[in-house]
């Protein structure tokens, strides 16, 4: 079953025998009860993240009535 680490600490720390996490995207467990264990913690997520939007910052209105 494809996970995703809850943030890059966890993909760093977390592996499911010799399963680690790649450098970006999910990885592939087996759909055993340390998998679903970890899930409950919220350690991973069968879910893929949603990218984060860049927040565009206002510009100021600098000089204007």
């Amino acid at each position: 079953m494809k996970v995703w680490p809850k943030n890059d600490d966890m993909r760093k720390v977390l592996r499911h025998g010799v399963v680690g996490f790649p450098e970006e995207g999910p990885a592939d467990w087996p759909d055993d009860t340390f998998t679903y264990r970890r899930i409950q913690d919220g350690d991973v997520t069968v879910e893929e993240p949603k990218k984060q939007e860049e927040k565009v910052k206002p510009t100021p209105n600098v000089g204007k009535v």
